[in-house]
């Protein structure tokens, strides 16, 4: 794949929330066309799209059945830790907002949230993940060229 064409492809997102009405506001927010955007309302369905799809954002409830927010957060960061992860709560307290920053979270987001703060926010990290897509492309490119003058 030519480096351009990897730079077209869509940043991968998947939104995890037991919450149906939330899954549909924040894919209405976020559907824009430069997005892959996948939702799952069970957290252990959730997991398994992030092991197979590696998304580059995922957004997470922080109150779900069955595996926690932060327990959920914890198994991400150990499978990937190039992942940007946003936690979602309508429970908000600034002391979990500080342990999920400890444990790797990228950004913890109050409920209700703005759909327009949402879409900044995720913009910023595309744009991020577009960045180091074309450096780790490039890098690549590069290492290819020394192997070439190597054999030379």
């Amino acid at each position: 794949m030519s480096p351009a064409a990897e730079s077209d492809q869509p940043v991968r997102i998947v939104v995890i929330d037991d919450d149906p009405k939330n899954l549909k506001m924040v894919n209405f927010t976020l559907s824009n066309g430069e997005l892959e955007i996948h939702t799952a309302s069970d957290p252990r369905i959730g997991l398994d799209m992030i092991t197979q799809l590696r998304p580059q954002i995922v957004l997470i409830d922080l109150i779900l059945p069955g595996i926690g927010g932060m327990e959920l957060l914890q198994q991400i960061v150990q499978l990937e830790r190039g992942i940007a992860v946003i936690l979602m709560t309508g429970y908000y307290s600034a002391e979990s907002a500080r342990e999920a920053i400890k444990m790797g979270a990228t950004d913890y987001f109050p409920k209700p949230f703005s759909p327009k703060k949402l879409r900044e926010r995720i913009e910023l990290i595309v744009e991020d993940a577009k960045r180091r897509q074309r450096s780790s492309t490039m890098d690549g490119i590069a290492e290819k060229q020394r192997e070439t003058v190597r054999e030379m």
